[in-house]
């Protein structure tokens, strides 16, 4: 009995941590009051985030998703993409990686819709270095990263 204690206590402390980090969700429709909260907020141009807010700015985990098909779904900081995510532009093509003020930065790979794959170093948008492969080239790990997401 005593063992079976031991195994759920950690299980009920890992529970309240976990409730406890989460937060609360958004009051009401206007995000000028949206400060550390979770909520939806819907453009008037159809575009859709859904995700976490701080200063009335998504901020945080997020997803924004567009009415064009392209979607993003990751880390946010002031309104912008910025740690690590994945795009989906409307085409098809996909870039895994880091983003920095809304843009690729830092490691990442680009899965373009043509099937061709550039996986190395972006800096404010562009390609820096790495490797590029046509379509059917890539290694398997790296085409894990286009199944996953």
């Amino acid at each position: 009995m005593l063992r079976n204690l031991f195994l759920c206590v950690p299980l009920l402390l890992l529970a309240n941590v976990a409730s406890a980090l989460a937060l609360p969700p958004c009051p009401g429709p206007n995000i000028l009051a949206w400060h550390s909260c979770e909520g939806t907020y819907t453009l008037d141009n159809g575009d859709r985030y859904i995700g976490e807010w701080r200063d009335s700015l998504p901020n945080g985990q997020g997803t924004q998703t567009a009415l064009d098909g392209s979607k993003y779904v990751g880390e946010w900081r002031n309104g912008l993409f910025n740690g690590q995510g994945t795009y989906t532009t409307s085409d098809g093509s996909k870039y895994v990686g880091g983003f920095r003020n809304g843009k690729y930065d830092g490691q990442g790979t680009m899965f373009w819709d043509d099937g061709g794959v550039w996986v190395g170093q972006w800096k404010d948008d562009e390609w820096v270095s790495g490797d590029q492969y046509t379509e059917g080239e890539a290694p398997p790990d790296v085409m894990t990263l286009f199944n996953e997401r």
